[in-house]
């Protein structure tokens, strides 16, 4: 601070707000920031080693760090995308029955980008069920499907909250669900935050919930009501009570590693990532997507 090296509490935590779901949960970043402060806002003689200051206004000095962290992820989220998904054209030529026409997709840049010709990133195959593998024709692009499905589900919950758009759709065939007390307990208080998200419910009973709307665009899925109270213990810095709860329901309300999907299903996946303001990591900080370079394959079969 104003060249001064210290350890800040104060801007540390804000550093860790700033990477919430930019980073796995239980890894810790680290770096230098450096902050320039008028002098009539900082007292540095708080300390008897001077390693902390006092600042007039903390809470303003931790959202600057905050936000200024958390743009410069964002836009480096969207830049390591199109780095992982370097699209090309699609071959020419005839493809083997393994090439799914129907499920390629054209990128069309960044909003404010120059237009140019769209390109197209192949899908080949789902793997074990839970994997989409891709290529671009230079290197192997797998996509973990729940990982992805789960960052797009909690940037709709996200923004349809903010825009106070209609959050679920109601169920032609709304299900039940009992809980013992203490997971009833837990799930009372979340029950607002909930509906927030798209997820509704009403008891039924003692201990019983009917479970009557689901969040918009993510179907019948029936949602595991135990699993997500079991989610909620998890740790995830950065994020709010509010948005924890909407991380855990997206969690639980998409696909899952096992599901098997269509090609166009895939393609639609796919289409939708590369939309989200951070596609490279679910809300609770795991890659979505990894890009395999020749040079590795090349190293697998020890040609390098």
């Amino acid at each position: 601070v104003n060249g001064r090296l210290l350890r800040s509490s104060l801007v540390a935590g804000a550093w860790s707000a700033a990477y919430a779901s930019f980073a796995l949960t239980g890894r810790q970043p680290f770096g230098v920031l450096f902050l320039d402060v008028p002098a009539d806002q900082v007292d540095p003689n708080v300390h008897p080693t001077k390693s902390d200051v006092r600042l007039r206004h903390p809470e303003a000095v931790g959202d600057a760090v905050r936000r200024a962290i958390a743009t410069t992820l964002a836009a480096n989220a969207t830049e390591r995308m199109r780095e992982a998904l370097s699209f090309a054209p699609p071959q020419t030529g005839g493809g083997g029955p393994e090439t799914y026409g129907p499920a390629a997709f054209a990128w069309h840049g960044a909003p404010g980008e120059i237009a140019r010709e769209p390109e197209t990133l192949r899908i080949l195959a789902q793997l074990d069920a839970t994997y989409i593998l891709a290529t671009d024709g230079a290197a192997l692009v797998l996509v973990d499907q729940h990982a992805a499905h789960e960052r797009i589900a909690y940037e709709s919950i996200v923004r349809r909250a903010r825009e106070g758009a209609p959050a679920g759709e109601p169920l032609l065939l709304p299900y039940t669900i009992e809980l013992d007390a203490g997971a009833a307990a837990q799930f009372e208080g979340s029950r607002a935050a909930l509906a927030a998200g798209g997820l509704e419910t009403e008891p039924f009973g003692e201990r019983t919930y009917r479970v009557v709307a689901t969040p918009a665009g993510y179907g019948a899925r029936a949602f595991n009501l135990r699993a997500y109270l079991e989610a909620l213990s998890d740790d995830v810095p950065g994020l709010g009570p509010r948005e924890r709860i909407w991380a855990s329901l997206a969690c639980h309300s998409v696909v899952r590693a096992g599901d098997a999907l269509e090609p166009a299903e895939m393609s639609a996946l796919l289409e939708r990532l590369v939309r989200c303001e951070n596609p490279m990591h679910c809300p609770h900080g795991r890659p979505t997507m990894v890009r395999i370079e020749p040079d590795e394959v090349g190293r697998m079969f020890k040609r390098l």
